[in-house]
């Protein structure tokens, strides 16, 4: 394509080998409905043959032919599409409820027998949810095809993975509440109570008021191991993940909550560590050289906690040998007396945000480390520049 061969083909051969072919639609910015079904030929076809026909039949755009047909199939086979950056009709749709579809029950749509399927979709391409068409037609089908579908644990939540037998098959809780769609297994129905009766226990859960976290004692919070394997009344699980499920599924007050604190504590937990440990105070804005960028003492802290450092491991031992002196003993003397470093988001910051400062792209976090170790502090004029451009990314 785009050779001196390939040109002088086209310019001696198009008008001999191509045509400007027709289309069922009058408007050429209408779509064609695959799904509708005209009379043609003798015998009942889809509005999307008609492009097959065209082609194989040569009929030209603006040829007889294609006016006749045009005029004839038109606005059966056409429909303008709808404005897809507002809600399309959803027909099973009321208020901000969701109901599930029973798509094979058979109705009268526009003249001819449908599926429910059919006319929830024909509706979904060609009405908006807040057109007057969606409504008449919400008011017309949705008895016929819309329903509530049996729901197995009511105001509790769905154990998803878990197995059980059903209808001598063996299935998961999620798959059963699948099957009941598919199977329209409506709410209130004596296979929806009897599934209830049988499937409530294994299948569902409360949410507890008092969650279990499993490193939690006598309100200190530690931190959780997340990789480290355990076993725990004959499951192989992480730490993270049986704390995620005693978290989701047990009282703090709990047996289970209690025996998984007595057994797996020492293997699953641990306090972080923190520059000043139990024998000073941080002074958050005092300035320190770490990694050859100068932070403030308490993103420093910060740092340690997403790095998940243990306390009394060597690694803490030597951060806090390192930096208590700067950190935990007194206001540095870099900070003029009564001011503190400049602090563009004091309500709170996005620290992975994209900013570029002085022409070199860095994060808020980085934009933080260069203010102070540029020596911008709060109340100063180029403070207060560089809260009003960055604060809002920031």
């Amino acid at each position: 394509n785009g050779t001196e061969e390939c040109t002088s083909s086209i310019s001696e051969f198009r008008d001999f080998c191509c045509f400007d072919k027709c289309t069922i639609c009058m408007n050429e910015t209408d779509m064609v409905d695959w799904e509708t079904y005209v009379d043609f030929d003798s015998s009942s076809q889809s509005c999307g043959n008609f492009d097959w026909y065209f082609t194989s039949n040569v009929v030209k755009k603006g040829s007889q032919e294609c006016t006749d047909l045009q005029m004839a199939y038109s606005e059966k086979c056409c429909y303008a599409p709808i404005d897809y950056t507002v809600p399309a009709c959803s027909l099973c749709k009321q208020g901000e409820v969701w109901y599930d579809l029973n798509g094979d029950i058979q109705v009268e749509f526009e003249g001819e027998p449908r599926s429910c399927n059919e006319v929830s979709n024909s509706l979904f391409r060609k009405s908006e949810d807040s057109s007057e068409i969606c409504a008449q037609a919400r008011s017309e089908y949705f008895d016929s095809c819309c329903f509530v579908k049996c729901d197995l644990c009511q105001d509790a939540q769905l154990d998803a993975n878990v197995e059980i037998m059903y209808n001598n098959a063996v299935t998961t809780c999620l798959e059963l509440g699948l099957k009941f769609s598919i199977d329209i297994i409506q709410e209130g129905s004596d296979e929806c109570n009897t599934a209830r009766e049988l499937f409530a226990e294994p299948c569902c859960f409360l949410t507890p008021t008092e969650p279990c976290t499993l490193c939690s004692n006598d309100g200190n919070q530690g931190q959780v191991r997340a990789n480290v394997d355990v076993n725990f009344y004959g499951s192989q699980t992480t730490c993270s993940e049986l704390n995620s499920f005693l978290v989701s599924r047990e009282e703090q007050v709990g047996f289970m909550c209690q025996a998984a604190k007595t057994e797996l504590q020492g293997t699953c937990c641990f306090e972080m560590c923190t520059i000043c440990g139990n024998d000073g105070n941080l002074y958050w804005d005092n300035p320190v050289q770490f990694n050859d960028m100068k932070f403030a003492c308490g993103e420093l802290t910060w740092i340690l906690s997403g790095e998940m450092i243990e306390d009394g491991t060597p690694e803490c031992i030597d951060m806090q040998t390192s930096y208590f002196d700067q950190c935990c003993t007194g206001p540095s003397l870099e900070i003029p007396e009564g001011g503190d470093k400049c602090e563009i988001c004091p309500s709170g910051k996005d620290w992975y945000a994209q900013v570029t400062y002085n022409e070199t792209p860095m994060t808020c976090l980085e934009l933080d480390s260069v203010l102070l170790r540029d020596g911008l502090f709060d109340g100063s004029d180029e403070c207060q520049s560089a809260t009003e451009q960055y604060s809002a990314q920031c």
